[in-house]
């Protein structure tokens, strides 16, 4: 089954919010790297929709959310099959990063 793969915006923003972060903290090579990593982590979503672990936290909604882990980011994934498309939904940020 190959459905289509979809960034929300609010996964968008998070991923500029990653960048910009390591960008002034560590360097922009450390910044492009991460959220290489992290986009490269869902590039098999499209042929293997069902790829991760399910989310247990959201199993009582009526889409089937799972999650990929990269590094210390958690990738959610909310996938509609009727519709034949998948969302990568959220990251959540690691503990030890805090806004300013």
């Amino acid at each position: 089954m190959e459905l289509t793969v979809y960034w929300t915006q609010f996964a968008e923003s998070r991923l500029e919010e990653i960048f910009n972060y390591y960008k002034y903290r560590v360097s922009v090579n450390v910044a492009r790297r991460l959220v290489k990593g992290i986009v490269d982590k869902t590039i098999d979503l499209e042929h293997q929709p069902y790829k991760g672990q399910k989310e247990e936290l959201l199993k009582q909604r009526a889409e089937d959310f799972r999650y990929l882990v990269y590094k210390s980011y958690k990738i959610t994934i909310s996938s509609i099959p009727i519709r034949k498309e998948l969302r990568l939904s959220t990251f959540l940020i690691a503990a030890g990063i805090r806004r300013r």
